[in-house]
């Protein structure tokens, strides 16, 4: 956003007043574009004057990355279970038979539950205020002109084909480290060869109390220090090796040539950041797409994952001792680095690029011609494909049946041939 400011763009943005992020930055955000923040429940009075403001939503930006569950019904994005699979299977693009069709079943009935139950309650609430009566929710879904999505390719998602309005941008906030504070510095410093354990559960979800005290007794016995982000009381077993903090420059702490491990819950920022710097990880998923971004960076080879529910800080710190000690995660995470940094240009370079080229020329010509509600069916031509084989099967069988009917023919001319003809040429 900032980057459209400075090029001379005025630019409006729509936030809900969790986004702890944004809401304590209101002030300094204010100063360079108009920022509004809703608050739940959303006060309808306001919805005109909203409207006003976004007279024509040019892009909409994604953080879930190329998830497959839903993007087919509010992006285009063509689906193939086959070898794209869905959120919370951890199957990667390789699939057995039986994956495979885990992951065609998987898909069909998330999708007829999405159509069935989630956008069906939408439906039900948009006629109940009288948003935009005028439209369907596909309508409204679908009126973006362009999607940024948070997510590369060659690094973090899986093979799969995109329309020419999704963009993916991931990477945005990964950039080269600039230097520590000094006390944070220095504990970094005096890590030594072993160097520094980074976790950080995010902003709004941690460990619960009991955990946290396992957690901290655990952790006490690493070779390594621990930087943790930790917002709660502050256990009473906590080690030497370990420093608290409520707040951390993720991208600059991850870029520090001492970290050695990242413990984190799978954020979409955080983990592109990560692989940007070339830092493996130890992923513990909490809620919505992090099973999938944990998935993904699983099948890289860049992540080790573990379930919160049986998680305990002896299998915490077992799976931070195996991320250091297979050197195959450094080598993946390190040539991913490689590869991330030769970006050209640069996520917020493409960002700010297509944001501009559709101002200027418009959108329309990028979405996908095919519908978007089109079925699973439709999608993998298995119509084109069925008429295809009963088209095979009935060419044969009028094959066969042509070759019938001379096998008679012919039998039964060699039987005349033989009663008449034979006997008369025998006389002569």
């Amino acid at each position: 956003m900032g980057a459209l400011v400075d090029r001379r763009h005025e630019v409006s943005l729509l936030a809900a007043a969790s986004n702890t992020l944004f809401s304590h930055q209101k002030a300094e955000l204010d100063e360079k574009f108009e920022f509004v923040i809703y608050k739940s429940p959303f006060d309808a009075s306001k919805l005109e004057d909203i409207r006003k403001i976004f007279q024509e939503e040019v892009t909409r930006k994604s953080a879930r990355g190329l998830r497959t569950a839903e993007h087919d019904l509010w992006f285009g994005q063509p689906i193939y279970p086959s070898f794209m699979p869905p959120p919370l299977m951890s199957f990667c693009d390789t699939m057995s038979f039986l994956e495979r069709f885990t992951s065609v079943v998987s898909y069909t009935v998330t999708k007829l539950i999405l159509k069935k139950n989630v956008l069906s309650t939408f439906e039900g609430i948009k006629e109940k205020r009288a948003i935009q009566p005028g439209k369907s929710l596909s309508n409204l879904l679908s009126r973006p002109q362009l999607h940024l999505v948070i997510s590369d390719i060659r690094v973090q998602e899986l093979s799969r084909p995109l329309p020419p309005n999704i963009i993916p941008v991931g990477g945005i906030t990964a950039e080269p480290a600039q230097p520590l504070d000094e006390k944070l510095e220095e504990f970094f410093e005096r890590s030594g060869p072993h160097g520094v354990v980074v976790i950080s559960m995010g902003t709004s979800l941690s460990f619960d109390e009991s955990s946290v005290q396992n957690i901290a007794g655990a952790l006490s016995r690493l070779e390594q220090r621990v930087v943790w982000n930790h917002r709660g009381p502050r256990p009473n077993n906590i080690g030497n090796n370990t420093r608290l903090a409520t707040w951390l420059p993720m991208n600059d702490v991850l870029g520090h040539p001492k970290t050695k491990v990242l413990v984190n819950h799978g954020g979409t920022s955080t983990v592109l950041e990560s692989i940007y710097h070339g830092v493996p990880m130890v992923l513990i998923p909490l809620a919505n797409d992090m099973f999938d971004i944990t998935d993904r960076a699983v099948c890289r080879g860049v992540a080790v994952k573990l379930n919160m529910p049986t998680l305990t800080g002896s299998i915490l710190v077992d799976a931070i001792q195996k991320v250091i000690s297979e050197p195959r995660y450094e080598q993946t995470s390190s040539h991913l680095s490689s590869v991330f940094k030769e970006t050209t240009p640069s996520p917020l370079d493409t960002a700010v690029f297509w944001i501009e080229h559709v101002i200027k020329h418009g959108g329309d010509y990028l979405r996908p011609a095919s519908d978007q509600s089109m079925s699973l069916y439709q999608c993998m031509s298995l119509g084109d494909l069925l008429i295809t084989v009963i088209g095979c099967v009935a060419f044969v069988k009028v094959i066969f049946y042509f070759a019938y009917l001379c096998i008679i023919v012919f039998n039964g001319s060699a039987t005349i041939f033989k009663r008449v003809g034979f006997s008369s040429f025998t006389k002569l």
